[in-house]
Order: C-alpha cells, then structure tokens, then sequence
C-alpha cells in the first residue's frame, strides 16, 4: 500500500495540466489512491543554461529535431536522480532493462515511480532519435497480452 508523498520536479512551468495528468494516473492505480503530490517544482541549478545548450545542440543533431516527447524518467534510484538534475544524464545512466541498454523512459507517471526514488518523479524533455518502440508478448493462463 502506497501513501508516499511525491515531489514532481520539471523543467516548465506547465504545473496545473501536469498536476491533473499525474493525479489522473495516480487515481486510475488503487494502490496508489493515497499518494498525494506535495510539490511541483521547476529545477535550477548553476548548470541550466549549460544543460539547455546541450540538449539543443543534440536534438539538432538529430533526424527531425523538432521531434520531443515529454516523459517521465524511469531511474533515479540511490541518488541518481539528483545527480541527474545537477549535471545532467551521462553514459553510466544508461541501464540494462527489458528492452536492452538505455535509458527508460515513460509516459505513464505511475510506471516511472516504481522505477524511481521514493517521492520523487522527474519529468523530461526527450528528444527521440533512435528511440525503438519494443511490444512485449507474455503469456498468461488466461490467454495471451501486449504490454
């Protein structure tokens, strides 16, 4: 049973549609009925406009640089996150998940928190570039699922 209280941090100030859209996901999880958001938060660090010319400079790089999803980061366990916020992702972020190596990113809120500290979630500009859509087939008693 979940009754953490969450600390949203994010890099706009689109707080009251974030707001809903992470309580509507919450809402739909029973077991997460309780969770209640505390703070949104924009984050600022020394390092911003550092980060922000980095971020332009890759997605430019890419195919269609105008092609950014916002999604939660799926990460940040053991300090990671905050890291993260201070410095920016680096190659040691990347994970070996499901689906390989990389970074994990959603756009379901609740996936991102059971990957992510406690009481903390992290909203991110992504800028897709070889990103791979992978559909996961399991079988279950009862017949078989895409998830």
């Amino acid at each position: 049973h979940h009754t953490d209280n969450v600390v949203i941090m994010i890099g706009e100030e689109e707080f009251i549609d974030l707001e809903d859209e992470i309580r509507s996901a919450i809402c739909a999880v029973p077991s997460y009925k309780s969770i209640r958001i505390t703070s949104i938060e924009k984050q600022n660090t020394e390092k911003q406009a550092v980060l922000q010319n980095v971020y332009k400079a890759r997605c430019n790089a890419l195919r269609d640089p105008n092609m950014t999803m916002k999604l939660y980061y799926c990460g940040g366990k053991g300090g990671t996150l905050h890291r993260v916020l201070k410095e920016g992702f680096q190659p040691k972020d990347m994970v070996v998940g499901d689906f390989g190596v990389g970074m994990y990113f959603t756009q379901n809120p609740v996936r991102a928190m059971q990957y992510s500290e406690p009481g903390l979630l992290l909203q991110c500009d992504v800028g897709i570039g070889m990103a791979e859509s992978v559909l996961k087939w399991i079988k279950l008693e009862i017949g078989t699922c895409r998830i």
